[in-house]
């Protein structure tokens, strides 16, 4: 069995701030027990806002169209055993850097439904009956 992989975003624009720190605190953590990390500071990418333009929808293969840095980080989220996602709260949700890359992870959501679909015993995954059929 192969080290653990470990995909951590920091979602602060702040990057010696509390919630980077924690971050950091993870990502330690996990190396120590042998885990492969990749450490993602959200402020310093280039991540546009999704365009729903439903690309990502027409087959379950297609990836995202929008050229940006989340082109880096799909390929690590498809290998990653554990997504952290450490952002601070502001206004009573994440920052404007973290819902910019959580929204774009509506491509990822297709595919892993895709991927229940195919099991043989598909009645048991629970994103058929979050998200319905496609």
């Amino acid at each position: 069995m192969g080290a653990k992989k470990v995909v951590i975003v920091k979602g602060s624009p702040r990057m010696e701030g509390n919630s980077a720190i924690l971050a950091d605190r993870v990502a330690a953590g996990a190396e120590s027990v042998g885990a492969k990390v990749d450490v993602f500071y959200l402020h310093g990418m280039d991540i546009q806002p999704c365009d729903a333009c439903e690309a990502c929808h027409t087959n379950v293969e297609d990836e995202c169209i929008v050229e940006d840095d989340m082109q880096v980080i799909y390929p690590k989220l498809r290998e990653a055993d554990a997504l952290v996602i450490a952002s601070p709260v502001y206004w009573f949700t994440v920052s404007a850097q973290t819902k910019l890359f959580m929204d774009r992870l509506r491509t990822s959501r297709r595919q892993s439904v895709a991927t229940c679909a195919r099991r043989e015993e598909n009645r048991h995954c629970s994103h058929l009956w979050r998200y319905g059929s496609f």
